[in-house]
Order: structure tokens, then C-alpha cells, then sequence
């Protein structure tokens, strides 16, 4: 792709000051997460947990019915082990935004191994989050690390989508609404 006649190439990169709670401070170059990073975490098997449903029932504890006779279903969310389930899918979620937006740093190494590409990135994820929890990471550092990438993901595609008047004219993308 080329933009004003430049091929674009990368992503966005951005230096943070990682201040540890031992009071250590480490500079991290953060890499803006690809535009198919969801895809690419389903494609690996991580993915959110449906949520489960269960009968409704009435007063007398008898399934309640709809006007097509059928049972009515309510979302479970408080079932234990999607509760479980749900904290599990956002710690890998997590893991894997850390190691996608550090990889390319060349200060950072991990002691875990990049699986294959068909590889069991589930059990990856696992093994960055004790690698994490053995270097004595903290949730605070994790969640401050994760937002930086993120944000920092999100202004690049906010610059991008800045820049597409560049490619449309506004009038000309917008449906007016008539006809």
C-alpha cells in the first residue's frame, strides 16, 4: 500500500518508561498490535466463552414458556465456571498482547518459546503468565502495559482513519440519507 506515493511499511513504535514497584525503571519499545490481531487469537484458539444459558423457570419452579410454546433461556453469568473461564480468556488475552506488543523490542527476551505456527499457543500464553508471575510482575504492571499498547494501538489507527480524507472526500463516504 502506498500513501502520498510512500509505501507503508510497519507498524507504529513507541518508547515507555516501565516503572517496576521495586522502584526499578526499564525504557520498552512497544510496537502497535497488527490490524488482524483478533483474527489471529481466534485462529490460536483464544477465544471468549460463551456465556451459558439456563431454563427460566416461574415462581413454582416450572419452566416458563413463550408465546410460541417454546422455553425461555436466561444468560448465566454468574455460573461459576464461566466466571472461570472469562478471567482465564482475559489473563491469555493479556499474556498475548504483552508478547505481541514487546517482541519486537530487542531489550526484551522471554525465557518461553514461540510455538509453531500450528502450535499450542493456548499453553504459550499459560507459560508467559508464569514467566510473568516468576519475575515478579505485578496485575497493576500487567494492566498498565496492556493499556500503553492498546491506546497506543488505537491512536495509530485513529491517525490513519485521520488521514482518509487524504483517499475520500468526507461527502462522498457518507450516505445522505436520501434515497
Amino acid at each position: 500500500m502506498k500513501l502520498h506515493g510512500k509505501v507503508l511499511r510497519g507498524r507504529g513504535v513507541k518508547v515507555l518508561l516501565w516503572r517496576r514497584g521495586d522502584g526499578g525503571e526499564h525504557e520498552v519499545t512497544v510496537t502497535a498490535l497488527p490490524l488482524g490481531f483478533g483474527v489471529w487469537l481466534r485462529q490460536k484458539g483464544i477465544v471468549q466463552p460463551e456465556v451459558p444459558v439456563r431454563v427460566a423457570r416461574d415462581a413454582q419452579g416450572k419452566p416458563m414458556r413463550d408465546a410460541s410454546g417454546q422455553a425461555v433461556v436466561r444468560e448465566d453469568r454468574s455460573d461459576a465456571s464461566y466466571v472461570a473461564s472469562v478471567e482465564q480468556y482475559q489473563q491469555r488475552l493479556a499474556m498475548l498482547v504483552l508478547w505481541q506488543g514487546l517482541k519486537d523490542d530487542p531489550q526484551v527476551s522471554w525465557e518461553t518459546v514461540e510455538p509453531a505456527v500450528d502450535g499450542d499457543w493456548v499453553a504459550f500464553a499459560d507459560q508467559l503468565f508464569e514467566e510473568l508471575e516468576q519475575a515478579g510482575v505485578t496485575m497493576g504492571e500487567v494492566v498498565w502495559l496492556c493499556e500503553e499498547i492498546t491506546n497506543f494501538t488505537n491512536q495509530v489507527t485513529l491517525r490513519v482513519e485521520e488521514t482518509r480524507a487524504d483517499f475520500f472526500p468526507a461527502e462522498s463516504c457518507r450516505s445522505s440519507g436520501s434515497g
